[in-house]
């Protein structure tokens, strides 16, 4: 049984204990303001970049309580500032709520990335992810806060309504309660994320799963159509039904819908990422580098891309693209340790360089392609 979030849920029972209402807000609260007045963080004068490092200063200083990444964790802004943990979308709200009221115009990004999943009992959640966007004089300012994401989290710029984030919110909440085998808040924390948005189909699917698990199938079904109808494409969707319709014995169906799903997940870079690593696993370096291609040219500015199709062209013989590709993603990566990383591979003589074999792993190529 697939149940999409799209985020990363709470399962602390203090969250589920809350109820925020139909209006979970982005305005600073008194202890917000309180919050920036002590540290001196309504200052106008400042360049942009100088006001939003004083802030995470405030947060990450070494002198600081710092935050924590706790996935399962979703607070609402105040209670976040208060914990000082949670996932993504905690800490995007918080940072919106208080960078608004420092009078910057800060926005929600929701962030492509590859997919991820993670299974509990029967339920599988599909995680995403969302970081904060300062826009000032034309241009953006991502604020990541998670290393994993910042190579690539500030070239994939889609900017969401706080009604999407509210969405994913209570989507959130609504798995966190299927998961505890809350039925009665899990739908009620869906029917919020679907009254919030109506084009989330995270919202759609929790809805459909809940009458999946009160052997409704029909109307779970009905509720995946209508949100097609709605014009809502999103692969995950597609599964869903695919997946619903084989419990319906719709073979035909189930066929047609995972042929759909599959058709609208080529449009994401990282699907093809994930066939290319496994068809590199599996030794058909040529079909990863085709794989590596599309990915490339869906997200032609992201080293890692780079990176991965060059173990495939070493290992298929050909070190010229090898020597290409990982100039390339010296030339694109924003780290400097990770382009000193680049920068001791292109040092290696083209000669030293051993191709590895199936059984015979070479020492030479672990140094300069896997560090």
């Amino acid at each position: 049984m697939i149940l999409n979030t799209g985020f990363t849920q709470s399962l602390d029972p203090k969250t589920q204990q809350t109820d925020p209402g139909l209006q979970l807000s982005f305005e600073a609260t008194p202890l917000m303001q309180h919050y920036l007045e002590e540290h001196q963080l309504y200052d106008s004068e400042s360049a942009i970049h100088v006001r939003v490092n004083r802030l995470l200063d405030t947060i990450f200083g070494e002198d600081r309580l710092g935050f924590s990444n706790e996935p399962f964790v979703t607070l609402a802004p105040e209670q976040a500032l208060i914990e000082r943990r949670g996932n993504c979308i905690t800490f995007a709200m918080l940072i919106v709520a208080l960078t608004r009221e420092m009078g910057l115009d800060a926005h929600f990004n929701q962030v492509a990335i590859p997919p991820r999943w993670r299974q509990n009992g029967d339920v599988i959640v599909e995680t995403g992810h969302v970081n904060v966007v300062i826009v000032h004089a034309g241009k953006n300012y991502v604020i990541e806060w998670l290393d994993y994401y910042r190579d690539y989290g500030n070239q994939l710029i889609e900017i969401i309504d706080d009604s999407r984030v509210r969405s994913h919110y209570y989507s959130n909440l609504s798995i966190g309660a299927f998961r505890n085998q809350n039925m009665r808040e899990a739908f009620r924390w869906a029917n919020l994320a679907l009254q919030n948005d109506e084009s989330n189909a995270n919202a759609w699917q929790n809805l459909a799963v809940y009458n999946i698990r009160q052997n409704e199938l029909e109307k779970a079904e009905a509720i995946l159509l209508d949100a097609i109808e709605n014009g809502i494409k999103q692969p995950s969707l597609y599964f869903t039904l695919s997946r619903l319709s084989e419990m319906l014995e719709k073979t035909d169906d189930a066929k047609r819908y995972l042929k759909i799903g599959e058709k609208h997940a080529k449009k994401n870079p990282f699907y093809h990422y994930r066939i290319a690593r496994k068809s590199h696993e599996e030794g058909d370096y040529k079909r990863a580098i085709r794989a590596y291609k599309k990915s490339i040219r869906r997200l032609p500015n992201y080293h890692l891309f780079y990176k991965e199709i060059a173990k495939s062209y070493l290992l298929s013989g050909d070190q010229k693209n090898w020597r290409i590709s990982i100039e390339k993603a010296h030339k694109l990566a924003k780290n400097p340790e990770t382009r000193q990383i680049y920068e001791r591979k292109l040092a290696l003589p083209i000669a030293r360089i051993s191709l590895r074999t199936k059984d015979q792993p070479s020492s030479i190529f672990e140094e300069m392609l896997w560090r």
